[in-house]
């Protein structure tokens, strides 16, 4: 492993710590190295906070050693005002010299020109170290910028015979409390959570993560003709947009006049939205697979059988990442490879 590399993975390993409250930003890790030695380091801050390269120039007890060091960053240096000054005007007003950079970013308000605007003051940069790992990540802000969508987990349970819930569509207890933590780990990890109108009609789902730190995702219902408008549970449920192609007089509705998922996504994605949680029903989900609109998949496998139940979705163009038990639940978890 090279000395840079080395840092890189300590930028990495910090960035964790943010993931959840920089949304929908993402967590940028940045270390600052004097003599082969780290003299400060920060990631990004609760959204509309400080970047990971203020935070870590601030954590430096002893500016003067700022022209001699090396920052780390896994991500281009803004050089735009937004929420903060622009992060590369910080760094040459401390005239670090050298800055090693993960990867570019593509936002359109960036793209290059943090770079550009280090490399005019005189400062060396060197671009790409472990930008793989850097742009997994980052990946729910990175992936949206170039699709113009946003980031999709697809999630669900399935018993050991493959079916996702019984033949009329009632909920069957499927598997574990210890998987069940997972699931409120992932709804935390994105802005968005959305299911289908029949989920919430038989299911009654809270759909928040009340079993693991940090915001709720928005949530968001598939409900093209409106059935849910009688329906008490849903009513209750204020802060939950739904999406329709009709004309609505729900506050939260959103009318979409041309109703495609990518459609849909689009919306949802010029709305701010980066990341969406899909906890469907088998026929949403398989939607999103059959249109090859997800990037993530999380599939529970039970102990129990279901007889005559529905079947679960099927899943394709996909590349197995990781799995584990849970207890006694098989957890897999795939990447789209398409």
């Amino acid at each position: 492993m090279s000395e840079h590399e080395f840092f890189m993975r300590r930028c990495l390993q910090i960035a964790e710590n943010g993931l959840i409250d920089s949304m929908p930003n993402p967590c940028v890790g940045a270390v600052i190295v004097h003599n082969n030695k780290i003299i400060g380091e920060g990631y990004t801050s609760k959204f509309g906070g400080a970047h990971g390269e203020i935070n870590a120039i601030n954590a430096v007890e002893d500016k003067a050693l700022l022209p001699e060091s090396t920052l780390y960053v896994m991500l281009e240096p803004c050089s735009h005002y937004g929420k903060t000054p622009p992060c590369s005007d910080l760094i040459v007003q401390h005239q670090i010299q050298h800055v090693v950079i993960g990867t570019t970013d593509p936002h359109p308000l960036v793209a290059g020109k943090g770079i550009q605007r280090l490399q005019q003051s005189g400062i060396q940069t060197t671009i790409g170290i472990l930008e793989k790992e850097c742009k997994w990540s980052m990946r729910k802000f990175l992936l949206p910028i170039k699709k113009q969508r946003p980031y999709i987990t697809l999630k669900w349970a399935q018993s050991s015979n493959n079916k996702i819930s019984q033949a009329n569509g009632q909920p069957v207890a499927i598997t574990s409390s210890s998987t069940q933590i997972l699931t409120h780990q992932l709804r935390a990890q994105h802005q968005g959570i959305l299911c289908g109108w029949k989920t919430i009609f038989h299911d009654h789902p809270k759909l928040n993560n009340r079993l693991w730190e940090g915001p709720s995702p928005q949530v968001f219902i598939l409900d093209p003709q409106q059935n849910l408008n009688q329906n008490e549970y849903f009513l209750t449920q204020h802060q939950w947009k739904r999406i329709v192609n009709h004309e609505s007089k729900r506050k939260n509705d959103i009318v979409v006049a041309n109703y495609m998922l990518k459609n849909i996504l689009s919306i949802l994605f010029q709305e701010g939205l980066q990341s969406l949680f899909v906890e469907g029903g088998a026929y949403t989900l398989q939607q999103f697979i059959n249109e090859k609109l997800w990037d993530e998949c999380y599939v529970y496998q039970g102990e129990n059988n279901i007889s005559n139940g529905k079947d679960a979705p099927i899943l394709s163009h996909q590349k197995l990442l990781d799995s584990f038990y849970l207890e006694k639940d098989y957890i897999r978890h795939f990447i789209s490879n398409q």
